[in-house]
């Protein structure tokens, strides 16, 4: 017989000195609850922040990598600074990045450690963006503690090894790219879905104008946010629908001044970063070819960079069963409704990323994270299915192979991405070094990797498929969409190729490259990269490279006798 029968079968005397201590004894009415593990206590919720800034930090020191794309939004930043206007080309206005903040903020740091090196205000930038990571970290660590169904401090310890070792959330966080920021106000979306958004309208329109000043194609997940919030509100649906608005009208104030300043400068609001990459190979009916292969993609979402192209296939089935796992949680009945939520915007987000014609890595980040609140709600689920003696043991499994498959993959993908840098930093720059003491000021040059080359060789560029070109932009509409074509098209003073590139030329039309370009020079690093690498295997696309310089045209015949 538990206290509670006793208390209610025996007779209450206050004489009777056991009815007094039965009185006074708490009454438990279920032994089996485990309170501990329900408590989540916020200590740890802030413990938990120097992860993710340890594995940053070692990252960056240990990598030092500088993305390909950060120097082409920091070639506009120092410009600004120079006093040539926000732009890649001086007299030119051309909104050849992407994100707000992502320019901005490097303008900032070079502002107050200037130097003609962009590369030397990152670390500035790097700190900052840390910051924002880890802070995003927190935001949805604080979110999951609001739901009585994902704050065992199992699924915040899973979700916290998850957000601190995803191999893109962390390089591009500490790469140079904008990635942090958006981590930061997805997060912050995430947390005001775990509370009440209709109480919160405006810290919910405060994430939303944050993750559009991150990155422009967030207006596809505040979208997915929306729909997710009216097909599952807690309370009203007209209640959550005002919210909305509400939220919409805070996220429209807060973007308006960079929207309109853009268009006013620019002379469109739309980054021709967008306007590039969207016209190139987009076929409408390819959509839906591409979207019947959405589930196998979902492996994506947790596997390194271009994992696509092959050599992680070890970690396909652990990345791909999360995956499958944090975008079809919305579809659990009476489950956790944050994670819910936030698993119906993944699967929307990893629709957006399939239906599109290509998709690279940095935007994988942001469905990620909302990946994550559906993995901690299956995990809750599966405790509390499994007997007392056995869940325990069954999590510390599960956080043990999260670790080392987590741990393995960031391993790889760090040695790869200092191997990496190694080699654009004595490659890609010096071919961009040397363009800048061979070619005029005025020379133009073609080429596809436009960051390292364009920036220390400050040659205007004609890249493909036009990142900062709005000429490239208009060839390809002209003559077609195939590099080869583009360049016949343009004839700039200089290309710079790598072997296969040329062979394109040669396809079109034999002869035609040797017949208008000489080779000047070859910048070959395979047995660098060979060394490097230590016997594995490794891509050698880019290992070698043409500088080709257009040969002089024949002066026309003079009708002068």
């Amino acid at each position: 017989m538990n206290r509670v029968e006793k208390a209610v079968n025996t007779p209450v005397d206050s004489h009777d000195q056991n009815a007094q201590e039965l009185i006074a004894a708490p009454i438990v009415v279920d032994e089996q609850i485990d309170l501990p593990d329900d408590t989540g206590p916020r200590s740890r919720v802030v413990l938990t922040l120097l992860l993710p800034v340890a594995v940053a930090l070692f990252a960056a020191f240990y990598t030092n990598q500088i993305w390909e794309d950060y120097f082409i939004t920091v070639r506009h930043s120092m410009n600004l600074c120079r006093g040539n206007g926000l732009t890649f080309q001086p007299g030119t206005h051309v909104h050849g990045f992407t994100s707000p903040l992502g320019v901005l903020l490097p303008a900032l740091c070079n502002a107050v450690i200037p130097g003609d090196s962009g590369a030397q205000a990152l670390w500035l930038f790097r700190f900052l963006s840390i910051a924002a990571y880890a802070g995003g970290c927190l935001l949805v660590l604080l979110g999951l503690t609001r739901s009585h169904r994902t704050r065992a401090w199992c699924c915040l310890a899973l979700t916290a090894i998850l957000y601190s070792s995803e191999t893109k959330m962390v390089m591009f966080t500490i790469n140079g790219m904008e990635t942090g920021f958006m981590l930061l106000f997805t997060a912050l979306a995430i947390w005001v879905m775990a509370a009440d958004p209709a109480r919160k309208a405006w810290v919910m329109g405060f994430a939303w104008a944050g993750m559009m000043w991150s990155r422009p194609d967030s207006c596809v997940y505040i979208t997915a946010m929306g729909l997710a919030l009216l097909l599952f509100p807690n309370g009203s649906r007209k209640r959550m629908a005002i919210a909305i608005l509400k939220a919409a009208a805070v996220c429209t104030l807060l973007y308006l001044p960079w929207f309109l300043w853009a268009w006013s400068y620019y002379g469109s609001p739309v980054p021709h970063t967008v306007i590039a990459k969207g016209t190139a190979g987009f076929a409408p009916g390819a959509v839906f070819t591409r979207l019947l292969g959405i589930l196998p993609r979902s492996c994506l979402i947790f596997l390194p960079a271009y994992a696509e192209h092959g050599g992680w296939e070890a970690y396909t089935i652990f990345a791909g069963s999360i995956g499958l796992l944090s975008v079809s949680y919305w579809a659990v009945p009476r489950g956790d409704v944050c994670a819910r939520r936030t698993s119906l915007m993944a699967l929307l987000g990893l629709v957006y990323l399939t239906a599109i014609p290509r998709t690279f890595p940095w935007y994988w980040p942001t469905t990620t994270v909302l990946a994550l609140p559906g993995i901690a709600a299956w995990l809750r689920l599966g405790k509390e299915a499994l007997p007392g003696k056995i869940r325990n043991r069954a999590a510390f499994a599960l956080l043990t192979g999260a670790v080392l498959a987590q741990g393995l993959m960031l391993a790889r993908a760090t040695q790869d991405a200092r191997l990496s840098q190694e080699q654009e930093w004595r490659h890609r720059r010096i071919i961009g070094l040397w363009l800048r003491e061979n070619a005029a000021p005025q020379d133009r040059v073609f080429l596809e990797c436009v960051g390292y080359i364009g920036y220390f060789s400050e040659l205007p560029m004609l890249d493909y498929p036009g990142l900062v070109s709005p000429a490239v932009v208009a060839s390809r509409r002209r003559v077609g969409d195939d590099m080869a074509k583009v360049g016949m098209d343009l004839q700039p003073e200089w290309m710079v190729l790598r072997p296969s590139e040329t062979r394109w030329f040669e396809a079109i039309h034999q002869g035609w490259l040797t017949e208008h370009y000489e080779l000047v020079n070859v910048f070959d690093s395979t047995d660098s990269v060979k060394a490097a690498a230590g016997g594995r295997e490794v891509s050698y696309y880019d290992a070698v490279f043409f500088a080709l310089r257009r040969r002089p045209q024949p002066s026309p015949p003079s009708n002068t006798p």
